[in-house]
């Protein structure tokens, strides 16, 4: 807009020629209503001042408080976050010694158990190869044979289960507190714990030295421990 000859009415009669500014002045001081009609010579026909842009500009606005919320009685606000995180327990690998009590525990839980199966099961098998007419050599040795199979399969169960179950150990590990973690802390699962059972065989092939390896490694792993990324610590 032009800062040139502006009319406006007032009881119906028309007052000015005045200024854009002079029109402005009377806005702001409230003289100049936004319902007053106001013409100029570029306008077809009068028109509320409301209507003429940057005429009435928005008054400052005080800040607005904060609205008022009723507190209960006895409300003491939300409680504050607890940042403090407790300090983990340090972990403390199993040595050498102890593992070798709970192999030892172990083995004679599982030559109670395989004996008594065994027992059982080789009677059966003698039981039914004597009836087909098989000699006694030939019952040996099937014998010999078929127990040393199901010997392997139920330490290899027992150990794969117990290590993978919530117990994380055998019932040997147990006894001294002891279970059976992969490299972070973690529960190992079936297919760890049997890669680990089955690495004992190369452990015990090379002289031993894949156990005796518990004794002097920084974690306490032994070959088989470190072939399939687990830890022996105590609970």
């Amino acid at each position: 807009m032009t800062n040139d000859q502006w009319y406006y009415v007032r009881n119906g009669e028309r007052i000015g020629p005045v200024a854009l500014d002079g029109l402005r002045a009377m806005a702001s001081s409230g003289a100049l209503k936004p319902q007053d009609l106001v013409w100029h010579e570029s306008m077809t026909q009068w028109s509320p001042a409301g209507n003429i842009s940057d005429l009435f500009s928005a008054p400052n606005q005080p800040p607005q408080a904060a609205p008022y919320v009723a507190v209960p009685l006895g409300y003491a606000g939300p409680a504050p976050i607890n940042y403090y995180t407790p300090p983990q327990q340090p972990i403390v690998y199993a040595g050498f010694w102890l593992r070798f009590v709970a192999i030892i525990l172990d083995t004679i839980l599982l030559t109670i158990v395989n004996g008594t199966i065994g027992f059982i099961f080789g009677f059966a098998l003698g039981f039914m190869m004597a009836r087909s007419g098989s000699t006694q050599a030939d019952i040996r040795a099937t014998a010999v044979v078929m127990g040393n199979i199901l010997g392997v399969i139920l330490v290899w169960l027992y150990n794969a289960f117990m290590e993978s179950s919530t117990a994380q150990g055998s019932l040997g590990k147990m006894a001294l507190g002891l279970k059976v973690t992969d490299i972070t802390g973690q529960r190992i699962s079936f297919a760890r714990a049997t890669g680990r059972h089955f690495g004992q065989f190369l452990s015990g092939l090379i002289l031993m030295i894949g156990f005796i390896m518990a004794g002097f490694t920084e974690k306490k792993q032994a070959l088989h421990d470190s072939m399939a990324n687990c830890l022996v610590v105590k609970k």
